[in-house]
């Protein structure tokens, strides 16, 4: 195949080591340097959740470490992962890059648009290969890139149109084979429980609607909106939380407390309360005049508001890392319906606890909430 593999390390004696009175070679990853190591296990430990969230068997934590040693895109896509989201993380509270207690001086956007571009390299290469674009390994990489170009902004360098190009040859080409095959390439097509999998895509079915250029039927909606509200009322009693509990206000509480079992249960319940404020701010049904209006309007909006913290009470509540991810979308999208100035302040705080703890930017969002709720110093500049 056209694909170029990575030497394997000869088992020479300076590169033997003892291990409970064998010796046995050292594997790949121990002829890297510390850097390449530290963003290895850094995938492992901390990236690949992002990947596994649905995914009982943690085939990007499990697998796709394997898979990299003989492929060298996906170990690029790693490597590039890693880096982006390590450097920016450890950087924007110390200054400095620490990984395992080693100091990784050389680590920075600089390194991972290295590593980005020689993975894009070896995709465009063989994206018109056939055989290669069917390879579960190379779409693996390509689904680790997509992943930071759908939540950050792309590196300073990178052509996005081809860069996407070449990526997205890898997803087109082997969806099918996924629910045939299974595997990791299932797993890269985020391999989901049937009850979690059933409203995510219920979800996207419902951003289509609400976003598509096309002109849609009030039938279409009521379609959407009855199985939203269905697969509530059908969902088995371990979508439920196991602990809940409504803010207190006189603590400067706003968003509830619930605790989930998994964190696939946690993706389920939030994206069903994304599909949930779509249809309410899209509701055709609102009446465009008359008395009825302003009560309608009304309903809408308290089922958006209480979805929006909802989204935020379950990001605060469970440590799975998508979850502040996705409580962002609601504030984003809704944020700049709330007038109460505690509110307003906690759902700042979710803005700025997500790009604290994963390092994806949120300052453009935080900028437009502060204009729409009107926070201004005395000069007239944005508080």
């Amino acid at each position: 195949m056209a694909q170029q593999r990575l030497p394997k390390p000869r088992p020479t004696q300076d590169s033997l080591m003892t291990v409970r009175g064998q010796d046995l070679p050292q594997s790949l990853w121990s002829q890297k340097d510390v850097q390449e190591a530290c963003l290895m296990r850094y995938f492992v430990d901390e990236l690949a959740q992002w990947f596994d969230t649905c995914d009982p068997s943690k085939h990007f934590a499990k697998v796709v470490p394997q898979r990299a040693a003989n492929c060298p895109a996906l170990l690029y896509a790693i490597f590039s992962a890693s880096a982006r989201h390590l450097s920016r993380s450890q950087y924007l509270r110390t200054n400095e890059v620490l990984c395992l207690g080693k100091k990784l001086p050389f680590l920075g956007d600089d390194a991972a648009l290295e590593y980005q571009s020689l993975c894009i390299s070896h995709l465009m290469n063989l994206s018109g290969n056939p055989a290669e674009v069917a390879d579960e390994n190379l779409l693996a990489a390509a689904v680790i890139l997509r992943f930071y170009e759908e939540v950050d902004s792309p590196l300073i360098g990178v052509d996005d149109e081809t860069y996407l190009r070449g990526v997205q040859v890898f997803l087109d080409a082997q969806g099918t084979a996924a629910v045939r095959d299974g595997g990791l390439r299932l797993a890269a097509f985020w391999k989901t429980p049937h009850g979690a999998n059933r409203v995510i895509l219920n979800c996207a079915h419902t951003l289509m609607y609400c976003y598509d250029e096309r002109s849609h039927t009030v039938k279409e909606y009521e379609q959407l909106w009855d199985y939203n509200q269905g697969w509530n009322r059908m969902a088995p009693p371990t979508f439920n939380p196991i602990y809940l509990r409504q803010p207190d206000r006189s603590k400067g509480e706003v968003f509830p407390e619930l605790w989930f079992l998994d964190d696939c249960i946690v993706t389920a319940i939030q994206h069903w309360h994304l599909a949930r404020i779509l249809l309410a701010a899209f509701d055709p049904r609102v009446p465009r005049l008359g008395p009825g209006r302003r009560a309608a309007v009304g309903r809408r909006e308290a089922e958006i508001k209480e979805s929006m913290f909802v989204l935020c009470g379950i990001a605060r509540s469970n440590k799975t890392a998508p979850a502040l991810i996705t409580a962002c979308m609601g504030v984003s999208m809704c944020g700049d319906r709330v007038t109460d100035r505690l509110e307003q302040e906690a759902l700042l705080g979710i803005l700025t606890t997500t790009e604290e703890t994963h390092a994806l930017p949120t300052t453009k969002a935080q900028v437009q909430l502060r204009e729409a709720w009107g926070w201004t110093n005395s000069d007239g500049r944005l508080a």
